[in-house]
């Protein structure tokens, strides 16, 4: 299936939506569109459940929008990870890097009202086992 993303504004969050096969020369697409819909104070949510994943491409680009999520304080989440990222995540130790939630419901639940609290504390999902 061809690869297909794109991003539209969903509550409180930018929800980046990718389709198809996810390998290393779609991820050069994917990091086009999250930069250019990355807003200001917005969360930024990976819908992936519609997506396939032939390799651990991805790994990279989730890593530099959770850097990017570091220097500017706005939380990154991930919905739908296929559990071979999971997996490659848990290994590396990254899982604890990246808020993960099971649906794009319960991700937008969790961070709505993120960019009005005056703290800005980081939403977490309750911890549980992503071991493979």
């Amino acid at each position: 299936m061809a690869f297909r993303v794109s991003s539209s504004r969903l509550g409180d969050c930018v929800v980046i939506w990718s389709t198809g096969t996810l390998d290393k020369e779609a991820c050069l697409d994917l990091a086009t569109e999250i930069a250019s819909a990355w807003q200001p104070g917005l969360p930024l949510v990976f819908d992936m459940s519609q997506a396939e994943f032939p390799d651990a491409s991805v790994i990279p680009v989730l890593l530099s929008a959770q850097e990017r999520s570091k220097l500017t304080g706005i939380p990154v989440a991930l919905v739908g990870v296929d559990p071979r990222v999971q997996r490659v995540l848990y290994t590396m130790a990254l899982d604890p890097q990246f808020m993960i939630f099971p649906t794009l419901e319960a991700a937008a639940t969790a961070l709505q009202g993120y960019a009005q609290r005056p703290e800005r504390e980081i939403p977490r999902p309750a911890r549980r086992d992503t071991r493979p």
